[in-house]
């Protein structure tokens, strides 16, 4: 039986959000020490953007030529990512609104189909 390896494919838009400022920081230590970005970001997950970081929006923005290159696959994939890149690729296959996707629940060290 010839043993067959799938290939391995690195892409940097898998990247979890990049977080900017507040990178290492906790919610809680955000909520201490930048009570306006944690009530902004609570506000309206979807369009805030870290200082110096990503919002969802360019998340998605950022996915646009991975989806793509996805679309053109045969086989069958398997995504290994973060949080909020899986939530907006869920979104995308399962056809959410953009409005829903900081909320999409992807629980941790787990196989989602």
């Amino acid at each position: 039986m010839k043993s067959e390896r799938a290939a391995c494919v690195q892409w940097r838009a898998l990247d979890e959000i990049n977080a900017g400022v507040c990178d290492g920081v906790t919610y809680e230590e955000i909520k201490k020490n930048m009570p306006e970005e944690y009530e902004s970001r609570k506000k309206d997950k979807l369009c805030y953007r870290y200082p110096r970081g990503e919002s969802y929006l360019d998340v998605i923005q950022r996915l646009e030529p991975l989806i793509i290159e996805l679309e053109r696959q045969r086989a069958p994939v398997v995504v290994i990512s973060h949080q909020a890149v899986l939530r907006a690729l869920y979104a995308y296959v399962a056809d959410r609104p953009f409005e829903e996707i900081p909320h999409i629940e992807i629980p941790l060290h787990t196989i989602v189909e």
